[in-house]
């Protein structure tokens, strides 16, 4: 058992991911985003990538917009769901960050932030 989602049902919901680098011509609906973004937010935290609510997962809601579905504050990744994916994180420091490196990058159709203990120990040096 992981963070409530039984590890047969964590599988299944892998098997269930889209998988397929996702095209301009067969972009994903943003459905499938959805579920695909809530996959990787629950791989984040079984590999204990996450650091409390303070780390984001982000994909483009279609590879030529500016609009993303992104963590919504104050979620654990292991309590994401596709329904609370947002628009809008309501965290300012993840919106700043995600919207300039797509606006920056417009290849980038997912990014992630993280603040792993290694990460951390780094940027305190």
């Amino acid at each position: 058992m992981t963070w409530g989602i039984d590890d047969d049902v964590l599988r299944e919901l892998i098997e269930n991911c889209s998988g397929e680098p996702y095209s301009l011509a067969q972009y994903p609906s943003e459905e499938q985003l959805r579920f695909d973004l809530c996959i990787a937010h629950h791989l984040f935290a079984h590999y204990k990538m996450d650091e409390l609510v303070w780390n984001h997962l982000s994909v483009r809601t279609h590879p030529t917009s500016e609009d993303y579905l992104i963590t919504s504050f104050p979620h654990m990744f292991e309590d994401i769901t596709p329904g609370n994916l947002s628009l809008s994180s309501g965290n300012l420091t993840g919106m700043v960050i995600h919207s300039a490196i797509y606006r920056r990058r417009p290849d980038a159709k997912a990014l992630c932030h993280l603040h792993s203990p290694a990460v951390l120990a780094v940027s305190c040096l």
